[in-house]
């Protein structure tokens, strides 16, 4: 807060004020966007991984259990990488207040992990649980 207060307030012209704001909405196609390709990635490599695992009888038993590790690692380079993109989206923006970067930058994890943690858990009713019965 007392950076804010600090902070050297400006008065933006009429375009600038529109070009901010065409900034910001890019940025959110660009994050929305990307949360939404992660997920698609993830389940269609969930499908694929799923077939390779219990599909081919051929498979060794150390081999399925190698592919069985590889939905978790890539969700997690996912976890890993995506939210360094949204800070640097931030920065991009340069908004007017560091607590509201900040707050958008918690909002697009938050929208990122949900709709990660939500097609891992259609996968596994849908298509694990369903293979299982």
């Amino acid at each position: 807060m007392l950076s804010d207060k600090m902070r050297y307030h400006r008065q933006l012209s009429t375009k600038q004020r529109i070009l901010r704001c065409f900034v910001h909405f890019i940025s959110w196609i660009i994050s929305l966007g990307t949360t939404i390709g992660c997920c698609l990635g993830i389940h269609s490599f969930s499908i694929i991984n799923f077939q390779i695992i219990y599909k081919d009888p051929t498979e060794e038993e150390m081999q399925k259990q190698a592919a069985t590790l590889l939905l978790p690692i890539v969700v997690a380079i996912i976890n890993l990488f995506i939210p360094l993109f949204f800070s640097f989206l931030g920065v991009m923006e340069r908004f007017k207040y560091a607590r509201h970067e900040i707050y958008i930058l918690i909002i697009r994890n938050v929208l990122l992990k949900m709709s990660v943690v939500g097609v891992l858990c259609y996968y596994w009713l849908v298509t694990v649980a369903s293979t299982v019965e």
